[in-house]
């Protein structure tokens, strides 16, 4: 689980990345979370088009910052953290792009919480619903698979990669970069 401190608006930012995790009653656990935890904004992505930690948090940063400017796009945070992930305008085009599915088994967890919020027993619950365990691999790991699928996921071109390519940056780096690049786009478009 990674945890960090968005100090200036005064919340922090959980990422869990769960493995085995059972999603099929997804709707129905949602409900669960939605009740139980009712202070948090949770959103779910697809571990495998995730380009890492640093992909959920410029989008989270980019997300309240809407919210705090009032510039936001949808109603919710949670809503608003899904469209700067995907880098879309649409919420059906975001869930798409980088939602999860039914039969998938690695889910990515954001959790933007108040500071005064945060419960020892958060993970718990998760674990629980989703009857997954934690582990960071599918959010971090990197291989010629998880390149592809996010070339394809956010459009990113060989052309565009060669155009920025560096002496001693490495494609992992710049299509990270290239995806918050889309994302900071989207927010000028708002």
């Amino acid at each position: 689980m990674i945890k960090i401190r968005l100090k200036d608006f005064n919340k922090y930012l959980l990422i869990i990345s769960l493995v085995d995790a059972n999603l099929s009653n997804f709707d129905n656990a949602i409900k669960k979370l939605k009740t139980d935890l009712s202070e948090a904004e949770l959103q779910f992505f697809d571990s495998k088009k995730i380009a890492g930690w640093e992909h959920i948090y410029f989008a989270a940063l980019n997300a309240l910052e809407a919210f705090q400017s009032k510039n936001n796009i949808s109603k919710s945070l949670s809503m608003e953290l899904l469209l700067y992930a995907s880098a879309e305008r649409q919420i059906k085009d975001a869930i798409q792009k980088i939602g999860i599915k039914p039969n998938g088994k690695e889910v990515t967890i954001a959790i933007i919480i108040d500071e005064k919020n945060i419960h020892e027993n958060l993970i718990e619950k998760l674990l629980s619903i989703f009857d997954g365990k934690i582990d960071e691999t599918p959010l971090e790991e990197w291989s010629n698979d998880k390149e592809k699928i996010l070339k394809d996921t956010f459009r990113i071109s060989n052309l565009e990669l060669n155009a920025i390519r560096r002496k001693g940056i490495d494609t992992k780096e710049i299509i990270k970069k290239l995806i918050i690049e889309r994302m900071a786009i989207l927010s000028i478009k708002a």
